[in-house]
């Protein structure tokens, strides 16, 4: 399906090729059980890269996903984005939210608002009036497989329609940058499936960098590259296709 959006979501010529985020020898160690979650990962991701993060739990997964999206800040190390370094970015919070799109396995959607109020809720502050937040959720929702259930609330939704609207919800700024954490974790199969295709979809038509942590082999499959962790540290890097 192509999309008034495709233009505004693909990359300038001037950054492909390029690496959206760069980690430089990052160190991540909580205090509270002084707990070792990453040691000294050093990693690219290309502009409009697809990669797959896989892992035993604790293998620091989450934590490499958090850091890579600003949610959190390395002990030690630099994590940057598009060549400025996270920990000094003066307006870190307006960078996750307008070039940054999370998925996460629980969805995090607002029971008491319809689908497309859900939708809407990042574009709220970016100069956007009613009627164009309004507009620019029914499409992001129809991108989705979901023109037909707008005004649902998510209680009225299955399983795999609420995950298509939080990644409708996380394309709402038009990310250069989708990062999700177990995607496919509370879905059955055929909804998985689904759920993979709908991302690996808008991975190519939109243009955007694509990260992906699961435990699931056939999830990590569909990328163009997964990263094996252990310890904390990468412990591999395959080129799946």
């Amino acid at each position: 399906m192509k999309s008034s959006l495709n233009a505004a979501m693909t990359p300038e010529a001037g950054e492909l090729g390029g690496a959206v985020v760069s980690l430089q020898q990052v160190t991540k160690i909580y205090p509270d059980g002084n707990v070792q979650a990453l040691a000294g990962v050093t990693l690219d991701l290309p502009e409009q890269a697809f990669v797959s993060v896989m892992g035993p739990s604790g293998s620091g997964k989450s934590t490499l996903l958090n850091l890579i999206g600003g949610l959190d800040l390395p002990t030690s190390g630099r994590v940057l984005f598009r060549g400025q370094s996270l920990a000094t970015h003066q307006q870190l919070d307006k960078l996750r939210s307008q070039t940054i799109g999370f998925v996460f396995q629980t969805f995090h959607l607002l029971p008491n608002l319809t689908a497309r109020e859900n939708v809407q809720l990042p574009m709220f502050g970016d100069g956007r009036s009613d009627a164009q937040r309004e507009s620019s959720a029914a499409e992001l929702l129809a991108l989705v497989g979901m023109a037909d259930r707008q005004q649902h609330l998510p209680g009225q939704l299955s399983i795999g329609q609420r995950q298509r609207v939080a990644i409708a919800r996380a394309l709402a700024n038009q990310p250069a940058l989708l990062l999700a954490d177990e995607p496919t974790g509370s879905l059955d199969s055929a909804s998985g499936t689904a759920v993979m295709d709908l991302l690996s979809r808008l991975h190519c038509e939109l243009g955007m960098a694509l990260v992906v942590v699961t435990h699931d082999k056939a999830v990590a499959s569909r990328a163009d590259r997964t990263l094996h962790m252990l310890d904390g540290r990468v412990v591999g890097d395959t080129v799946t296709s």
